[in-house]
């Protein structure tokens, strides 16, 4: 029911997408042999939602994204509290019945462009039920009109302000999808640069970890993914505002990844990220990183996000909370 609620909700567009998908499948077959009917209508959706937002203004864009939050249940089975982090809007995410000491710290996905912990609850909740941990989620400052390094800059401080309410390193986990996971990522970097006490382990869905990658995945998956090339190259550009695409602390693919605590990374097979993924996931464990990656295959970037609708996303959070709930 939460699947043909979603849909009927979303109107007319999506109408015009399930019609468009559902004749082409009739006519060539499904776009990806382990795509199901739903899941390319879902891409479909996405790759034309991101269309339409190409020459909006980031206002009207972060609206439509609000929007769409609205056809999606804020978190079953949680409890939810408004509160702040480091000066920073927040919002805690507690599976009924468990236990507050372990605490999983997110970034939410966006591009660093768009995107608020309201949008990202559902994910949030999910994850938190599946591994049995209590999520903080962090409203952190979005560019252009706030460009790299703020986010990094929020996110040292979210970390240092939860270990200075008495959370120990050893009980958090940080984690983050697309800009989220990159930002994760970077942030154990800086982390370890600083000298400060690393969380236990984390946890990157999809990770945007290098603004400087072209070309391979990035290229030849754009038709099975939902954004293009040119959107990722022009959102990178808006939020380093001129700095360096392989500055380590905006793609922390180029940084030193030694000393980083234990990584469990999800990617799509056939996302455009795919390739940086996998090779900061080799760089890492080359580094001496314990690193366990999982590449879903047919997967497109983000799938985790539409588990109301994916069954392949509820089965990859499932995966991801088994891991979570395997570090003790």
């Amino acid at each position: 029911m939460g699947f043909l609620r979603v849909w009927l909700s979303l109107g007319v567009q999506n109408l015009v997408n399930v019609v468009s998908v559902t004749v082409a499948r009739a006519r060539r077959g499904p776009l990806r042999p382990g795509w199901s009917w739903r899941t390319e209508v879902m891409a479909g959706f996405m790759r034309r939602h991101f269309a339409r937002l190409q020459h909006r203004s980031w206002t009207d864009a972060r609206r439509t994204f609000e929007a769409l939050a609205a056809f999606t249940p804020l978190g079953r089975g949680v409890e939810r509290r408004h509160d702040t982090l480091a000066g920073r809007p927040a919002l805690w995410v507690t599976p009924r019945g468990v236990s507050p000491r372990r605490t999983m710290l997110f970034f939410h996905g966006g591009a660093y462009l768009f995107g608020t912990p309201k949008e990202y609850v559902d994910l949030v909740g999910r994850l938190a039920c599946a591994g049995g941990l209590r999520a903080v989620s962090v409203d952190y400052r979005l560019a252009p009109e706030h460009p790299f390094p703020a986010a990094l800059d929020d996110a040292l401080a979210a970390y240092r302000a939860l270990l200075a309410q008495g959370v120990a390193p050893e009980d958090v986990v940080v984690a983050g999808d697309s800009a989220g996971g990159g930002l994760t990522a970077a942030l154990l970097v800086a982390l370890r640069g600083a000298g400060d006490p690393l969380p236990r382990a984390a946890l990157l869905l999809g990770p945007w970890v290098d603004q400087a990658a072209r070309g391979g995945s990035l290229v030849a998956h754009e038709p099975f993914d939902v954004f293009t090339p040119e959107m990722i190259v022009g959102w990178s550009e808006q939020v380093l505002a001129g700095a360096d695409p392989k500055d380590p602390r905006a793609s922390p693919a180029w940084a030193d990844l030694s000393g980083l605590p234990p990584l469990f990374i999800q990617v799509g097979g056939v996302e455009m990220l795919r390739d940086q993924v996998v090779a900061f996931a080799e760089r890492a464990q080359a580094a001496g990183v314990d690193v366990t990656l999982r590449e879903w295959a047919d997967c497109f970037h983000d799938w985790q996000v539409y588990a109301l609708v994916l069954p392949e996303g509820r089965a990859a959070i499932a995966e991801a909370g088994r891991w979570l709930a395997g570090l003790g």
